[in-house]
């Protein structure tokens, strides 16, 4: 919805790697009732189907690589958006500072 009002930014889907994943996740937590897992479950079906509208779409198998990734694209965006103000003019060519 934010992307369809022309709010810019990356927007990245993370996602389980299926829905029986998800499932023995929930169920291996054992903080939800079954009913309650079902709903989330439904829920996140949509989302998942929902995940192509996104700029990227990461597949959370596991959480560090996950991690990982995530951080590469944020390094990357700020990188590039570093490297925009400066073909701009905005701010000078030797900051080059990336948190």
């Amino acid at each position: 919805k934010l992307k369809d009002q022309c709010f810019e930014a990356t927007y990245i889907f993370v996602g389980p790697p299926s829905i029986e994943e998800l499932r023995r996740r929930l169920n291996y937590r054992q903080t939800d009732s079954a009913s309650s897992i079902e709903t989330r479950l439904k829920i996140a079906e949509e989302e998942i189907s929902k995940a192509k509208f996104y700029d990227y779409h990461l597949i959370n198998k596991d959480l560090s690589d996950t991690y990982r990734v995530l951080k590469s694209i944020l390094i990357c965006k700020e990188h590039e958006k570093l490297t925009n103000l400066k073909k701009e003019g905005l701010i000078p060519w030797n900051i080059c500072q990336i948190t």
